[in-house]
């Protein structure tokens, strides 16, 4: 039956150079809209993946998930990307049914989404953000140490889920992290710190909790992470970015004190400078946008909130994000307009506001179907322009082999056409509009 409902679907995805593009290129699938309605999704609650250690003390403690995903039976994809959630807390409170709304927003949208439990806890009474520095600012440490737990437990759900991947319909090849506040700052270190690094950061954390993959260390730790949706989130030390390929989607209020939009110390409300200094959501964006890294930042200007920014919107602008990614046609781009969601049908961005629009000078414009484009960069020399309608269907493709190309138009339909400008190495690199009249 799967097999008869994928041959439905097929006339609507995307050519492709490889299977893994075409797999995931569907058009309304991993949009802005959902693809499968509420009645259509399966939740499996309080599955096990593992046993942490319980700290502080002794003794054991069973971790579970829950799995949202699209009924198996009307799914015609037999491989799903995966987005694992991690809710947050600082570290101290917070359920894996707090990511209830994202588990079924992803899954509508295509996705099998895990939201998982791990373990909270430093020693510290207090859970408000305002207060918490005059109770446990002497336990900064604890913090870290919690923190390094949520890690091992998240790579522990990793490679329970990887190994487990048929059980789920699961392609291990496009495995996205989402947290929010603790949970995105777990999901980040998780996804951009090896053991070194933590070890340079806590000497005391793997000799007093053992190592990153404490937990399931009997299965495969052999994993990829594809993405990060940052919500509200920091990375202890930014340097360790830099040699990963791994885009971020970030969400962040600017003016929090929880954690900070840039770089500054979390819990830092009240001037509280106990805790470990950090860089925020923007910082990360700066740094992958600087080492060519395709970066969103949406920023939520004037709010001293924490982890504000509206949940649908969050899905939406990731899902787009994400599905840009698995489609080969990634942007960055930095965006304060909140509600302004992209239409990501097909793949493409193709109702957001042109990008880099001044790198290409198109002539003229509007056009009867003649027209030629030069580009502002002559390192923009023998790379390629797509030429797209409004629908996402590919109207012509043509290399770039000097410094103005002529095309010619006078065939297609009439009306308002995409031209998407890309690098030698397939990186979009502008976007802009032209009529055909």
């Amino acid at each position: 039956m799967k097999k008869v409902l994928y041959l439905l679907v097929l006339p609507f995805l995307w050519a492709s150079t490889t299977a893994a593009q075409t797999n995931h290129c569907i058009k309304n699938r991993y949009s802005q809209d959902t693809f499968f309605s509420l009645n259509q999704i399966d939740t499996l609650q309080n599955i096990k993946y593992g046993i942490s250690n319980i700290w502080p003390g002794t003794g054991t403690q069973d971790l579970h998930m829950d799995v949202y995903m699209p009924k198996t039976a009307i799914d015609p994809l037999e491989k799903r990307p995966l987005i694992i959630l991690i809710h947050g807390g600082a570290f101290l409170s917070g359920d894996k049914k707090d990511m209830a709304y994202f588990g079924n927003a992803y899954a509508q949208r295509g996705f099998v989404a895990v939201s998982i439990q791990y373990q909270l806890g430093w020693d510290c009474p207090n859970t408000n953000f305002l207060t918490i520095c005059v109770q446990c600012g002497t336990k900064a440490s604890n913090l870290i140490k919690a923190a390094y737990r949520a890690m091992q437990d998240t790579r522990g759900a990793i490679k329970y889920l990887v190994n487990n991947a048929a059980t789920y319909e699961i392609d291990t090849a496009a495995i996205f992290l989402m947290g929010e506040s603790a949970g995105s700052i777990t999901a980040l270190q998780t996804a951009f710190l090896n053991q070194q690094e933590v070890d340079s950061i806590c000497t005391t954390c793997k000799p007093t909790l053992g190592s990153l993959d404490t937990v399931n260390a009997h299965l495969d730790n052999s994993f990829t992470i594809k993405a990060i949706v940052d919500n509200c989130g920091a990375i202890n030390k930014l340097s360790t970015i830099d040699n990963n390929n791994i885009p971020v989607i970030g969400f962040h209020d600017d003016l929090d004190c929880v954690v900070p939009y840039g770089n500054g110390r979390v819990l830092n409300c009240l001037g509280c400078t106990a805790f470990n200094f950090v860089s925020g959501s923007n910082s990360i964006y700066s740094r992958l946008k600087s080492n060519g890294i395709c970066a969103q930042m949406n920023s939520k200007i004037g709010s001293l909130n924490h982890c504000s920014y509206p949940k649908a919107a969050i899905v939406g602008k990731s899902s787009c994000f994400m599905k840009d990614l698995m489609c080969k046609n990634c942007a960055t781009f930095a965006n304060t307009a909140i509600n302004n969601i992209p239409s990501c049908d097909s793949g493409y961005i193709m109702s957001t506001p042109e990008i880099n629009a001044n790198e290409l000078n198109i002539y003229p414009n509007p056009s009867k179907g003649n027209f030629t484009i030069e580009w502002s960069d002559k390192h923009y020399a023998n790379c390629f322009v797509r030429v797209m309608d409004i629908n996402g269907s590919l109207i012509m493709e043509k290399q770039l082999e000097k410094a103005e190309t002529t095309f010619n138009l006078t065939e297609t339909t009439q009306g308002l056409k995409f031209i998407f400008l890309y690098s030698c190495s397939g990186e979009l690199l502008a976007i802009k509009k032209i009529i055909i009249q």
